[in-house]
């Protein structure tokens, strides 16, 4: 497809689910948060509205998945207020009750993000793995939140952990989602404010496309090369920040990745056991998506 054909596309679906979402046509939503594995079982957002995937003309075709709604969402969230300087700290009485101001934030949630290895016998799929993210900027989305499952590469990186993904290394020749030209950096796209304001580890990202899963030996390898933790997303969508940060017009558009380690290093590969850890750690993973709603920075 032509530049000109995508941007036509792009264009129309991003009309079509403001409508569904109940957005006027010069209102815009600041943050969207795309929830990977686990991420959203327990995350509280006030749903207001809903556009599923499949009745978007624009994402039309795609193959259901175990785990992935496909389906964006507009909602509220609680989240704590940012703190402002006072002039004497207040102490409570014993027995009170601290209040803790909190502020009502509206957000677009993404349920079911599209992978690159979707398009593996269908070359049409991938560029809705952009598409999926464009559409969301075109509707005037700045701030971006991805989550996503990965699995730990560090015999001390353990199942359970929660990491802040802010680094890339290339294993092999990963398929990005761009156009001929567009040359880029994950740099481009990265929150570094952000990243630097919030108490999780840090860990380089290699992106491992599939639809199979890594084997001990490409596990070992990808260590060698200075990898944490390895997974199939996260990096087309940091990349499609960062092109339409260089080439879209769109320079304030950042980034902020979390990451659930949701199997050690030598653990046996076990979709489903995987994906009930994540399940049974849902409150913990909203928990860090409230963290990071409430400390985001410009």
């Amino acid at each position: 497809m032509t530049r000109a054909l995508y941007n036509a596309m792009l264009a129309e679906a991003a009309i079509e689910i403001r409508h569904r979402l109940g957005l006027a046509s010069d209102e815009t939503v600041e943050t969207a948060i795309v929830l990977g594995t686990g991420w959203g079982d327990a995350f509280p957002l006030e749903a207001t509205r809903t556009a599923n995937m499949a009745e978007i003309a624009a994402f039309q075709g795609l193959e259901e998945m175990v785990g992935h709604k496909r389906r964006f969402e507009i909602g509220t969230v609680e989240v704590s207020a940012p703190k402002r300087p006072t002039l004497r700290p207040r102490t409570p009485r014993s027995g009170a009750t601290l209040n803790i101001p909190t502020e009502t934030r509206r957000v677009i949630v993404l349920r079911g993000r599209i992978h690159m290895n979707e398009g593996t016998l269908n070359p049409s799929v991938l560029l809705k793995v952009r598409l999926q993210i464009d559409v969301l900027i075109e509707m005037g989305v700045t701030k971006f939140l991805l989550t996503a499952a990965v699995g730990s590469l560090r015999e001390d990186l353990l199942p359970g952990s929660i990491v802040i993904i802010d680094r890339f290394i290339s294993f092999g020749q990963d398929q990005m989602p761009n156009y001929p030209g567009e040359f880029v950096s994950i740099d481009n796209a990265m929150n570094r404010a952000m990243v630097a304001n919030l108490n999780f580890p840090h860990v380089s990202h290699v992106f491992f496309c599939g639809p199979h899963f890594e084997s001990g030996d490409d596990k070992a390898e990808m260590a060698r090369r200075g990898a944490d933790v390895v997974g199939m997303s996260v990096k087309p969508e940091v990349f499609t920040v960062a092109v339409a940060r260089v080439f879209g017009g769109h320079p304030d558009v950042s980034v902020l990745a979390l990451g659930y380690v949701s199997n050690g290093m030598d653990e046996q590969m076990d979709d489903e056991k995987h994906r009930q850890r994540a399940l049974k750690d849902a409150p913990q993973l909203a928990e860090a998506i409230m963290q990071a709603l409430t400390r985001w920075t410009d």
